[in-house]
């Protein structure tokens, strides 16, 4: 899994791709490995993933920390596969508030964010917040 998900998002690791990481790939990974709830779609490997912070239990938030879909499968439903599965869970494990970070120039990202009740909440540089209640 973590040479997938590396290679994944390297491949994607551009504001022109809508992603942009700022340290390491690999730190990043491990990161995520360590830390995160990862959903991942699996066709000859890693082709799509989400991976979302669900350890803030006293606050009852998490964090959407990235969803990306290899370009060949875009648009054939899996983002948001992923990412009501990401829901559905936060739900049943009684998360009430849902955040992410998202590039400001991801429209794509964005239009789906919205669709799934995602609201902007603040804006920094190039990023934008927004949050769903759950």
């Amino acid at each position: 899994m973590k040479s997938d998900l590396f290679n994944l998002i390297s491949n994607y690791n551009s504001p022109e791709q809508g992603l942009l990481i700022n340290t390491n790939v690999e730190l990043y990974v491990e990161k995520l490995l360590n830390n995160s709830t990862i959903l991942a779609y699996y066709t000859r490997g890693i082709k799509g993933f989400i991976a979302f912070y669900n350890n803030d239990k006293a606050n009852k938030e998490a964090f959407l920390s990235m969803l990306l879909i290899d370009e060949s499968l875009r648009g054939k439903g899996i983002g948001p596969l992923l990412l009501e599965q990401s829901i559905r869970i936060l739900k049943n494990q009684g998360f009430k508030n849902y955040k992410l970070e998202v590039l400001s120039t991801n429209l794509n990202a964005i239009s789906l964010y919205k669709k799934y009740g995602f609201k902007f909440t603040e804006s920094k540089e190039e990023f934008s917040i927004m949050q769903k209640v759950l």
